[in-house]
């Protein structure tokens, strides 16, 4: 199940209503239309119990942009404030039904110990800044050459002679361009990882800088 959490935070009832129309659709797919419940959490439970019945074994979560609700109304305390209630009671659910989850990945912006969510948060493993997953969110200098190496001389030819790179360009001078170009990020000090979303449309569009290097989130699992 991937449950986006930046669908709709405008208001704590927004927030409410959000959060059962996802869990609606989910089930829609599945083949579950009704739910006895209104309440999220209740929701999820049911979904839960009912993917578990179709297909016999115990679920796998995404919880993509965990703290949007929170961190995207930061600047409204109040309704911040409400929405990190709504938050925080649906995520107590995930613990009341952990035994039935196989694995849950979270990841947000800002680490779940500091927005109040950490009760129902609080069987998560923190693996931001592991060593052990500091390559785990996009490509490394290594990998880079690994899927991409192929590619640098026919791209090479259609950037020369532009405002990227001089006439006299070798693919090695395009791949140093594009590691200027998007620098990328690291967890650990060491592993630099370049934003796959960057690297991916620069091959694909042939222009530097078409999509800027995106923020890196935090990850979390269990």
């Amino acid at each position: 199940l991937r449950l986006d959490m930046s669908l709709g935070s405008s208001s704590q009832d927004n927030l409410l209503e959000s959060l059962r129309e996802n869990l609606k659709t989910l089930g829609k797919d599945e083949g579950k239309t009704e739910f006895a419940s209104a309440i999220p959490g209740f929701m999820l439970n049911e979904l839960i119990n009912a993917l578990i019945a179709k297909y016999h074994e115990n679920e796998v979560i995404l919880l993509d942009e965990y703290d949007y609700p929170v961190s995207h109304n930061i600047g409204d305390t109040q309704l911040a404030k409400a929405n990190s209630a709504v938050l925080s009671d649906f995520y107590a659910s995930l613990k009341s039904i952990s035994p039935k989850l196989r694995f849950v990945m979270v990841t947000g912006v800002t680490r779940y110990a500091m927005m109040g969510l950490s009760a129902g948060l609080n069987q998560l493993v923190d693996i931001s800044f592991n060593p052990k997953y500091a390559a785990i969110c996009g490509f490394t200098v290594d990998e880079l050459d690994q899927y991409f190496g192929d590619r640098y001389d026919s791209v090479l030819e259609t950037l020369k002679s532009t405002e990227y790179l001089p006439v006299a360009s070798s693919a090695a001078d395009l791949r140093q361009k594009i590691l200027d170009w998007y620098d990328g990020y690291t967890w650990n000090g060491k592993t630099r990882v370049l934003n796959p979303i960057s690297i991916l449309n620069f091959f694909n569009g042939r222009i530097l800088g078409t999509v800027p290097s995106l923020r890196a989130d935090l990850v979390v699992a269990v």
